[in-house]
């Protein structure tokens, strides 16, 4: 069920089919009909894939089966399937997308957002190996004589 007020106050109650590929399929429409890259929905479709494959393995079917609980699972059946911390976190960023857009475009009666409860996976940042100064050499060698300016803009 899900409430709505329409332009003069009506309340507008309703049955909502709740179905999971249902809601991924209007959160796929909606973002096409923002105009977003097709390396976006790309992103999305490779990730609901995924996260709909996990979910019908474990008999999840709704929308509101999704808890805290299954979202963690999912992320550590992510990384016992292999995927590195970034991996991770951007099928956390789908979903966190995806939740959040059912929040406000379905406003669920007594339905609480279970993202909000679940913390993203850490990316550890490792620092880049710097450039060697041989390197740098090589890259002004290769410029044009004339004054280090001239080398530069070139």
């Amino acid at each position: 069920m899900f409430k709505r007020t329409d332009t003069q106050g009506i309340i507008l109650k309703s049955l909502v089919n709740d179905d999971l590929k249902t809601w991924i399929n209007g959160f796929l429409i909606d973002r096409k009909s923002q105009g977003v890259s097709e390396g976006t929905i790309h992103f999305y479709e490779v990730k609901f894939k995924s996260f709909t494959r996990y979910c019908e393995d474990h008999c999840i079917t709704n929308i509101h089966q999704i808890t805290q609980v299954v979202i963690r699972k999912y992320l550590l059946w992510l990384e016992d399937a292999g995927h590195n911390p970034g991996g991770r976190h951007a099928h956390f960023r789908a979903i966190r997308s995806f939740l959040y857009w059912y929040e406000n475009d379905a406003e669920p009666e007594d339905w609480k957002n279970p993202i909000k409860k679940v913390r993203a996976p850490i990316i550890p940042t490792e620092p880049l190996e710097p450039v060697s100064i041989e390197s740098i050499n090589k890259l002004i060698n290769t410029c044009s004589n004339g004054t280090f300016t001239d080398r530069r803009d070139s």
